[in-house]
C-alpha cells in the first residue's frame, strides 16, 4: 500500500471533473485494508472511500485521504436450483457482475 499526496481525481470519477486529493491511495487486498487502518494519515485525516466513482459528484479538491475500493475477485459461494450466492470484491464493476 502506497499513500501518495496530491493526486488528481480527474480519472476516479465519472463525471470528470478535476480536483486533487490531499492524499490517495489503491487498496488491492484485505492485508492493504488491514494495513491502511494502522497509518497515520488514516487515523488523522477525514477519508472518502471511492468505487467506480459514479455516485459522486466533486465539488473541489479534497483535504483528505481519499481509499480507491480497488479489490478484485467474484466467487459463487453457494448455489442451488433457485439461488447464488455470490463474493463480490469492492472493486468489481456492477455491469461486469
Amino acid at each position: 500500500m502506497n499513500i501518495q499526496e496530491q493526486i488528481e481525481l480527474l480519472p476516479y470519477n465519472t463525471f470528470k471533473i478535476g480536483a486533487k486529493a490531499k492524499y490517495f491511495t489503491s487498496i488491492h487486498s484485505v492485508e492493504d485494508f488491514q494495513e491502511l487502518l494502522k497509518s497515520p494519515v488514516y487515523k488523522q485525516e477525514k477519508n472518502l472511500i471511492l468505487g467506480g466513482g459514479s455516485n459522486v459528484l466533486l465539488t473541489g479538491d479534497f483535504s483528505g485521504l481519499v481509499i480507491k475500493a480497488d479489490i478484485k475477485g467474484i466467487e459463487i459461494v453457494s448455489q442451488d436450483d433457485t439461488s447464488v450466492t455470490i463474493k463480490a470484491g469492492s472493486g468489481e464493476l456492477w455491469h461486469a457482475l
